[in-house]
């Protein structure tokens, strides 16, 4: 790998051989998924001085299978795996959503009889028109939630194409949760 300033992007070339770090640890085998994958941040020593240092890169992988998530840091440069965690649930570690949630989670709080009603209470039959976003949900409840990945899920009606969620021409719904 050349040497590049500590706070350059991560080049293509070493995303791809952080990747096959990854996979000869065997930590890529199915079902995970990558929650995060970049460059981590260099000691402040680095930065100032501009030296290229160990440029790492850092993965939060997520096994969709059992939930288990993992923090891992690799060097390309050095071709190997620097650090390995699994994260606890129970905690305050849990990796962030990832994109195919989104989808799952639009696909079951719509086809949700009870949201569907409340929905229609609300004066909304028409759920293609309704957003939904799930946002962490922490830890609450039972112990036996802790070991789940959970998501409170908030609702907007979007009334154009181009709307979005956050900006006041959507409105918000009240927030459920899946």
């Amino acid at each position: 790998m050349s040497s590049r300033h500590p706070l350059d992007p991560a080049s293509a070339q070493e995303y791809l051989a952080g990747r096959d770090i990854l996979a000869a640890a065997g930590l890529l085998a199915e079902p995970v998924r990558f929650a995060y994958y970049g460059l981590e941040e260099a000691a402040k020593d680095e930065v100032l001085a501009g030296a290229p240092g160990d440029r790492r890169l850092r993965a939060f992988l997520v096994n969709t299978g059992s939930g288990e998530s993992t923090d891992v840091v690799v060097s390309p440069h050095h071709g190997k795996v620097v650090s390995a965690r699994t994260l606890d649930p129970a905690g305050t570690a849990r990796c962030r959503s990832l994109e195919s949630d989104f989808v799952r989670v639009d696909e079951i709080t719509k086809a949700d009889p009870d949201w569907r009603a409340a929905m229609a209470r609300r004066g909304y039959h028409d759920v293609s028109k309704i957003r939904t976003a799930p946002i962490t949900a922490g830890a609450y409840g039972p112990a036996e939630d802790d070991r789940r990945r959970m998501v409170r899920v908030l609702a907007f009606v979007q009334e154009h194409e181009h709307d979005l969620a956050w900006r006041t021409r959507s409105t918000a719904l009240p927030p459920t949760w899946t």
